[in-house]
């Protein structure tokens, strides 16, 4: 009785089973992996530095990169009417590097020479103007002092933007391989 009993429920389950593996199918895999790796690096910070007289808006930013430092003076008219800036020479803008006590190292203008005349720099409504200049990292740090600042400033202004020099810092990162998750659904004959 009991064998009857137990072939009659076989023959109901299997074709359940099947019916279910031919319809659909769901999968779950829990790969197991290790304990991980650390890794650390040394990472160049950039710096920023801002200001603004309500007119123009002054930002510097100083970037580490192949020797260098990297500087990005931008400037941006915040009016609706365009700002004029007059210089007495072709210089529009000066870049430099300073030490702890704020004394010029290194000016950006040295090797340059400008023309000796008059001129007008316009800066248009509500756009923004890039200025760009580099130092050599072994050059700044040879001269008397020890770099800690580069400042920026349009000629014939006023206003001076300071930002620290970039530091480095450093970075940690852990990958970690542990129990990790997917479920899979897919219908008729296979397909998602």
């Amino acid at each position: 009785m009991k064998r009857k009993l137990f072939f009659i429920l076989s023959l109901l389950i299997i074709p359940t089973v099947a019916f279910a593996r031919i319809g659909t199918g769901i999968g779950i895999s829990f790969p197991i992996g290790g304990d991980g790796e650390t890794t650390q690096r040394s990472e160049n910070v950039p710096t920023y530095a801002a200001f603004t007289d309500g007119v123009l808006m002054q930002e510097l930013t100083v970037e580490e990169k192949n020797g260098k430092y990297v500087v990005t003076f931008e400037v941006t008219n915040l009016k609706d009417t365009p700002y004029t800036v007059t210089h007495k020479t072709g210089q529009c803008y000066e870049m430099a590097v300073l030490n702890e006590n704020g004394k010029v190292i290194e000016r950006w203008s040295t090797d340059i020479d400008f023309t000796q005349a008059i001129q007008n720099e316009v800066y248009p409504a509500k756009e923004t103007v890039t200025h760009r200049g580099s130092f050599d990292i072994k050059t700044t740090k040879t001269i008397n002092g020890t770099p800690a600042y580069i400042s920026a400033q349009i000629m014939d202004t006023d206003n001076i933007v300071i930002a620290k020099l970039p530091s480095k810092i450093k970075v940690t990162t852990t990958r970690r391989e542990g129990i990790r998750g997917s479920i899979v659904i897919t219908s008729e004959q296979g397909r998602w």
